[in-house]
């Protein structure tokens, strides 16, 4: 018995041991535990928190630029830049009203911006696209073909691009060149319905070539890219319109003046 006893006493020696060594552990080891605990809580929670803002922001935003009506309130959107997603959405719609609204040099400054800034944006191209067609509508076509060439090589853009070169090129006056990158590009894609707009181009050159102040006219208005020649041919319109109105108002006096006379004769 005495040594069952023994034994016992032995045994209930090492759950104690184990328990002075957790003490141990937890007097030297317990404060960095518990202050790694905390930072982990912190993490998850102002992550948690962190995303929740920006879900709020990206949201806020989306509604600010879909409530955006004028210029001026896409303006604001993009200037207030709550969130990288919308902020560059918001960038391209500006340029585009920018544009509508005939005030090309912002629309390029807009354009550039986001060139500069989102590069590597999902919509870079579409950017690339807008801002060489505002060059040409502008009537830099140098610039225009030089974004229009890099477009050509590939991309969404691609054949709107050849044929934005073409165009650039005949309104340049460079018929030749334009030409026969149009027959290329119907040769290429005979048989699709962009076709149809490379024919009606070549179409223009032939009322080009046609000295009549009209064709040129209707072509003018084909490219709808002279917006800046526009308002020239409206300027003649608008220079008669006064000197039409103002002939009657000299001869009116002029009729006046029998009935002054009148009195006279009697």
């Amino acid at each position: 018995m005495s040594k069952e006893v023994k034994n016992l006493e032995h045994a209930e020696a090492a759950p104690i041991e184990e328990l002075e060594e957790l003490k141990a552990f937890w007097a030297k080891y317990g404060n960095y535990i518990c202050l790694a605990l905390l930072v982990c809580v912190i993490v998850l929670f102002g992550t948690r928190w962190f995303k929740n803002k920006q879900i709020a922001n990206i949201n806020a935003a989306q509604v600010e630029l879909n409530s955006a009506r004028t210029t001026e309130e896409l303006a604001t959107v993009v200037d207030n830049n709550r969130s990288s997603y919308v902020t560059p959405i918001a960038m391209l719609k500006l340029g585009a009203s920018y544009a509508a609204e005939e005030r090309y040099d912002e629309a390029i400054l807009t354009y550039e911006d986001f060139l500069a800034k989102y590069k590597n944006h999902t919509f870079a191209q579409n950017a690339e696209f807008a801002l060489a067609t505002v060059y040409e509508v502008k009537g830099e076509f140098d610039k225009a073909l030089a974004g229009y060439d890099k477009l050509a090589n590939g991309g969404a853009y691609k054949q709107d691009a050849i044929l934005g070169k073409a165009r650039c090129l005949i309104l340049k006056g460079d018929k030749v060149n334009g030409k026969a990158i149009l027959d290329m590009f119907i040769a290429d894609n005979a048989g699709k319905p962009i076709v149809i707009r490379a024919e009606a181009l070549i179409c223009a050159i032939d009322r080009l070539q046609n000295p009549a102040p009209k064709a040129a006219a209707d072509l003018t208005n084909f490219f709808a890219a002279p917006a800046v020649e526009a308002p020239a041919a409206e300027t003649p319109a608008a220079a008669e319109a006064p000197a039409a109105a103002e002939a009657p108002a000299v001869e009116t006096p002029a009729t006046e003046t029998p009935a002054v006379e009148t009195p006279a004769a009697k």
